[in-house]
């Protein structure tokens, strides 16, 4: 009697009884993993030296601990899982660090003899358990297109065009973009990384721009590097299919493309050296343009206006052919006879960065001036009337 009356004094009127309930309770996303591990069961007065405790991780990882289970490792050597103790209301609550693994096997422990009053009588309770492993959600967004198109570009190509299915992620572009050499050697970071990526509006078009100091002769980056691409080489650019659209799924599968590199190109776009094939009056023929070179495919498409006869904007769409080496306006409304014109903006550039205005190189002692080149240039196309039958 006198060891029984010792022990209660020593323990405190709020003793735990001798089959004490304790469970574990799970409160966990199973689609994303995150949440957390509660017990209840836990007397008020523990309840409440936990929680005015000042104990740390490593001292709760003792009463409480969560790991992933393997058959090879011992408790003692599998590390406990990050989180946060807390108490809150009536359950000691284990709130993880990270999201868990879906499909790994989590062990989850609680030691009762290790409370602030311990409780002598009662057994560890062990929980294992498995989050189901999620399917991956289905990808819909691709990489649809990418220009230029044309089989072989310049050794001073300054532009690449990503187009996509549908809105992407920012912040990605640097590491899920890579050229590779034909050998499959990876190029160490070809593109100029701007830290706003150049999308445009809908999110669905980025332009990658090739380090124009690598280009430009007689700028650092040119002559301690070297240019990004070689005349006479195959290249490969690859667009990792791991790169997440705006709502967080990868995209449908890789994109490569491969292109060979020719010469540099130091001349500019010539509108004079266009040729226009004019359409029948009466019909909804296209104006068709034929460059002797691929153009830049962005600028293409609104940099060239046809005006009517009475100089109004007529009204279509523009169609760029294959290459970037065409372009075909085709009208909303049959053509009228008369005199059109074909007004050229004058900054449409080449796949090099040539414009019609300037070069992309310019000679330093041979300046071009800001008012030497008019904004625009006209070619004048000439619809004639239809021949009677």
């Amino acid at each position: 009697m006198i060891a029984a009356v010792l022990w209660i004094a020593t323990a405190g009127t709020s003793a735990l009884p001798a089959q004490t309930a304790y469970a574990i309770r799970r409160e966990l996303d199973p689609k994303s993993g995150r949440g957390a591990i509660v017990v209840v069961g836990i007397d008020a007065g523990n309840l409440a030296a936990l929680a005015q405790s000042d104990w740390n991780a490593a001292r709760f990882q003792t009463l409480f601990s969560m790991t992933v289970a393997t058959p090879a490792a011992a408790d003692s050597q599998t590390p406990s899982i990050a989180g946060k103790y807390q108490v809150v209301g009536d359950v000691l609550r284990f709130q993880t660090l990270f999201p868990l693994r879906p499909g790994l096997k989590h062990r989850v422990v609680f030691r009762p003899d290790r409370l602030p009053r311990p409780d002598p009588h009662a057994r560890e309770v062990v929980e294992e358990f498995t989050l189901a492993a999620t399917a991956t959600p289905t990808s819909k967004t691709a990489v649809v297109e990418v220009y230029p198109t044309a089989a072989r570009v310049p050794a001073n190509l300054l532009k690449i065009y990503l187009h996509f299915s549908g809105p992407m992620s920012r912040g990605e572009a640097y590491r899920r973009v890579r050229l590779l050499e034909g050998s499959g050697r990876p190029l160490e970071k070809p593109f100029l990384e701007i830290a706003e990526e150049l999308w445009d509006a809908t999110g669905t078009r980025l332009t990658l721009l090739l380090d124009p100091g690598r280009i430009k002769r007689g700028l650092v980056p040119h002559a301690e590097e070297g240019p990004v691409l070689s005349a006479g080489r195959s290249y490969v650019l690859i667009v990792d299919a791991g790169w997440p659209d705006a709502d967080g799924r990868p995209l449908r599968s890789e994109f490569r493309r491969k292109f060979d590199v020719g010469p540099v190109d130091e001349t500019q776009p010539d509108p004079l050296a266009w040729k226009v094939a004019a359409p029948a009056a009466e019909t909804r023929e296209p104006l068709a343009i034929t460059f002797p070179e691929p153009l830049d495919h962005a600028l293409l498409v609104d940099a060239i206006a046809v005006l009517d006869p009475d100089g109004r904007p007529v009204a279509g769409r523009a169609v760029i052919d294959k290459s970037e080496r065409g372009r075909r306006f085709l009208p909303d409304r049959p053509w009228t006879a008369g005199t059109y014109r074909v007004v050229v903006d004058t900054t449409l550039e080449d796949l090099a960065g040539n414009s019609i205005a300037r070069p992309f190189e310019v000679d330093e002692s041979r300046p071009v001036g800001a008012g030497n080149t008019p904004e625009f240039k006209t070619i004048t196309v000439v619809v004639a009337p239809s021949r009677s039958r």
